[in-house]
């Protein structure tokens, strides 16, 4: 400082006070704004040198933001995609459950009928015995009654032999080997008669014969 002053001195020699004055003050100025352009020059190259440091850092944050961005870009896509295919799944599934519940009520239906008809196969089974009894009936009353009008007629071949009891109204006559062993008038009331094979009957009139078990 003493030989910037002693500087000064030397360059304001000969000049008035005032101009000294203004000369210092200008000298001055100019040494300040050297020292600041030294102390700038020496301190700023590290500061910008930082900052470049964190503008390379920031463009590498940046292009891993980018990065990121893309990504989150692509997972969006992705899930709506995704989205869409959970919402036709979750159609199908709807449809799928309403039809299984449609198989499961014609299940339903389907053994409800298998039980009914299986109820009603008793029922005829049930009345098929009860009509095969009634026919059993009908057939042994139909063997056992027989009406014959006026003809004749052979034991062993119309009629099978035993005991009948035989009413009617008209005659009868009962012959074997052509002679006639019963000939007489047929009674409302019946009357019993033994037939054995080959025996004749000739009916004149009408007669119905019930034979005795």
């Amino acid at each position: 400082m003493e030989k910037d002053k002693d500087v000064i001195n030397v360059i304001t020699n000969g000049y008035s006070k005032k101009e000294r004055i203004y000369i210092a003050l200008s000298a001055a100025a100019v040494i300040t704004i050297a020292a600041l352009a030294f102390f700038a020059g020496f301190f700023l190259p590290k500061p910008i040198g930082a900052v470049n440091i964190s503008l390379n850092a920031y463009e590498k944050k940046d292009g891993a933001y980018l990065d990121a961005l893309d990504a989150y870009t692509a997972s969006e896509k992705e899930i709506e995609k995704l989205n869409t295919n959970l919402g036709s799944t979750a159609q199908e599934l709807e449809e799928f459950n309403q039809s299984r519940d449609s198989i499961d009520k014609i299940t339903q239906k389907n053994n409800e009928l298998e039980t009914q008809k299986e109820q009603l196969q008793n029922e005829i089974n049930s009345k098929r015995a009860v009509l095969d009894t009634l026919d059993g009936k009908t057939s042994a009353s139909s063997s056992s009654a027989l009406t014959l009008t006026s003809g004749r007629y052979t034991v062993g071949e119309n009629l099978t032999a035993g005991s009948y009891t035989i009413t009617g109204t008209g005659s009868i006559v009962i012959s074997n080997s052509g002679t006639a062993r019963v000939n007489k008038s047929l009674k409302s009331d019946g009357e019993k008669f033994t037939l054995s094979e080959g025996d004749i009957l000739r009916i004149d009139g009408s007669a119905k014969l019930i034979k005795e078990e």
